[in-house]
């Protein structure tokens, strides 16, 4: 992805979708949740995303 997207990636309700596609706060929720998450893109190679989730002893919320 192109730099410019690659740095926006991260803000709460960023999404390159359709408006009727999706909310885009996937990446932002992890952060906001207390994880961390990584980026690396090559613009025609790939993108890769790491999310590191925290850990907790708490069971699920259901």
């Amino acid at each position: 992805m192109p730099e410019t997207t690659a740095r926006r990636a991260f803000e709460p309700l960023f999404t390159t979708k359709l408006s009727a596609s999706g909310t885009g706060l996937g990446l932002a929720a992890c952060e906001q949740a207390g994880g961390r998450a990584r980026l690396a893109s090559v613009p025609g190679r790939g993108t890769t995303v790491r999310l590191y989730a925290p850990i907790t002893a708490r069971p699920p919320r259901r």
